[in-house]
């Protein structure tokens, strides 16, 4: 994971700007401020499970695509 770690830090802002964006559609109303949760650690929990969610898929995928291109 050293070798590729900037990769990992594009896969995982990635993540984080999709989970922003799901964000909007998950939520069940707007609060105020931005949040669209009725409590913060609703918030928390639903971001942190997407957001990991999206970070092993597109690593899955990185991994998937880096090897396939060192074995040719």
């Amino acid at each position: 994971m050293k070798g590729n770690f900037l990769a990992f830090s594009l896969i995982a802002l990635v993540a984080e700007v999709g989970t922003s964006w799901l964000q909007k559609f998950q939520g069940a109303r707007e609060v105020g401020g931005g949040l669209f949760y009725p409590d913060v650690a609703t918030l928390i929990v639903n971001r942190l499970i997407i957001w990991l969610v999206l970070f092993f898929l597109l690593s899955a995928l990185w991994l998937l695509i880096s090897r396939g291109y060192n074995k040719t």
